[in-house]
């Protein structure tokens, strides 16, 4: 009896000693995880400039499009493009019938011929009455010395009066008939007036008709690509009729609408950042090329066009593009990374950093009021001072009054 009261004391001995272990271990343990001391990074509190960022969404349209039409009516021929090619400018796209062409400048050809040989008699009837004329001046001048010849013999009574009078008779003869052939130099000088004026008239006629014939080809104004075709060939069209659309290769513009509330922040000649939601792109550049002045649209926006500046290649017109504004407040603000700002039931606080300690603080959880968000953090309005120290990094991982150590 005695030694089974013995044993069961030693069994109980040795149970308590296990529980003096185990909490011995237990108190160790906890007293190894309050030690841990957790890593950060910190910042101190300054004031930084502001950057907000706006997205609008746009259709990418391009800089240059052109309705492509005939100047002449006529009947189509051929077509030599489809919708999707690509052109280079002066290239042919289509073409007319071009008989009644060619036959409007036949026809002018001919009555210039005529014309010119209408000058060409003109010229020889003017030569012609030139020598009539030198040949009635020789006469003229013949008969006026003879006159007065005549004449003076008559002052001296040598001649009868019949003498005098059948000179003077001859000189107004031949006079009236230099009058007359010199009338006759001066029709025949407009008739070669009227002769050329003719050759300019139908010439300036063929020019035309030659320009229509050229009209009957229809080239391409500008180097692109064909986005719509609306005629087929052996079809008939007006003047002034689109055949095609041709959008330039001078790049894409995107138009969005700003509300009135940052419409007076944007200016000419800005530089904005472009995202392109198809093809994932958000590394394309752009400019404000225009400011529309006027509200359009029921929700009481501005048009603003953009002109695309960089990273054209695989654009389309028709994409999605997404357009951000990006803008510096006036005023220094208190910044920090939304990183240190922790947020719970009582409200936003952060961790600041005091009693230094060759790389190691304590750290103080403080309350603070937050504001906006921004491409740099958020906003602190309240609860910090310029030039505090406060954790950046880890915060997550600590409680107020702990150790940590300094990462930076």
């Amino acid at each position: 009896m005695k030694k089974i009261k013995a044993l069961l004391i030693l069994l109980t001995l040795a149970v308590l000693s296990l529980i003096i272990a185990g909490c011995g271990n237990s108190v160790a343990k906890e007293a190894a995880v309050k030690k841990v001391i957790r890593p950060v990074e910190y910042q101190k509190v300054e004031l930084k400039k502001v950057d907000f960022t706006y997205g609008y969404s746009g259709t990418l349209e391009p800089n240059v499009s052109t309705n492509v039409s005939f100047r002449i009516p006529g009947k189509i021929e051929n077509i030599f493009v489809e919708v999707g090619n690509k052109v280079d400018e002066g290239q042919l796209l289509a073409e007319l019938d071009k008989t009644d062409y060619k036959l409007q400048v036949k026809a002018m050809e001919s009555n210039i011929s005529q014309a010119k040989a209408g000058v060409s008699s003109s010229l020889a009837k003017v030569s012609q009455v030139e020598s009539a004329i030198a040949s009635v001046e020789a006469q003229y001048s013949e008969a006026t010395s003879s006159f007065n010849r005549i004449k003076r013999l008559y002052q001296n009574n040598n001649v009868s009066k019949a003498d005098y009078d059948k000179a003077k008779a001859a000189k107004e003869s031949v006079e009236a008939k230099l009058k007359q052939v010199k009338a006759q130099l001066a029709e025949a000088k407009e008739g070669v007036e009227n002769a050329r004026a003719r050759v300019d008239f139908y010439q300036s006629q063929l020019e035309l008709a030659k320009l229509k014939l050229s009209y009957t080809e229809l080239k391409a104004p500008m180097s692109g690509t064909i986005v719509k075709k609306d005629y087929e060939p052996n079809e008939n069209i007006s003047a002034g009729r689109p055949v095609f659309t041709l959008d330039g290769n001078g790049g894409f513009e995107v138009k969005v609408f700003v509300d009135e509330n940052l419409i007076s922040k944007i200016e000419e000649g800005q530089q904005v950042a472009i995202e392109v939601l198809a093809l994932n792109k958000s590394n394309l550049q752009g400019r404000v090329d225009e400011i529309g002045r006027q509200i359009k649209g029921y929700k009481g926006n501005y048009p603003v066009t953009i002109r695309i500046t960089k990273g054209l290649k695989e654009l389309r017109a028709g994409m999605t593009a997404k357009v951000y504004f990006s803008f510096s407040e006036d005023k220094n603000k208190l910044i920090l990374p939304v990183s240190a700002v922790i947020a719970n039931d009582e409200g936003n606080f952060v961790y600041t950093l005091s009693k230094f300690s060759d790389g190691y603080a304590k750290v103080k959880k403080v309350r603070v009021e937050t504001g906006k968000l921004n491409s740099k953090g958020i906003e602190i309005l309240n609860g910090l001072k310029i030039g505090e120290l406060v954790v950046t990094k880890g915060a997550t991982q600590i409680v107020d009054n702990q150790e940590v150590r300094l990462l930076n």
